[in-house]
């Protein structure tokens, strides 16, 4: 198993990039950049797709030799997934001009992405 780039962070490299990426109240697109760059995911030495066949491939079929590396990537997947679904049901409230409940409209404004 390869080194991990996030391994090598020292404290205060960490601190650094904890405030500039992970203090805010989302993650923004940059954030998960970052974070997918710090747990080498798509590196061939951390993992690849295992699958050969013609399609559209998922996560069952990529293969990890970092454990690590397949659980952000999954994470930051699902993140990206989850934001698609916000923004497309915020598109339909917004083109039929429902009137939101309270506790809907802070939801959705705690994860509104803005990038």
């Amino acid at each position: 198993m390869g080194k991990l780039p996030i391994e090598g962070l020292t404290t205060q490299e960490f601190d650094v990039f904890k405030k500039k990426y992970l203090d805010s109240l989302q993650l923004t697109s940059e954030a998960l950049n970052q974070l997918e760059k710090l747990f080498a995911v798509g590196r061939e030495d951390t993992g690849h797709i295992l699958c050969d066949d013609y399609h559209v491939h998922t996560f069952k079929c990529n293969f990890y030799i970092e454990p690590t590396v397949g659980v952000v990537d999954r994470l930051i997947g699902e993140i990206r997934v989850y934001r698609e679904v916000v923004k497309d049901l915020q598109a339909y409230i917004q083109s039929e001009r429902i009137t939101m409940p309270y506790k809907l409209k802070a939801f959705l404004a705690a994860f509104d992405p803005k990038d």
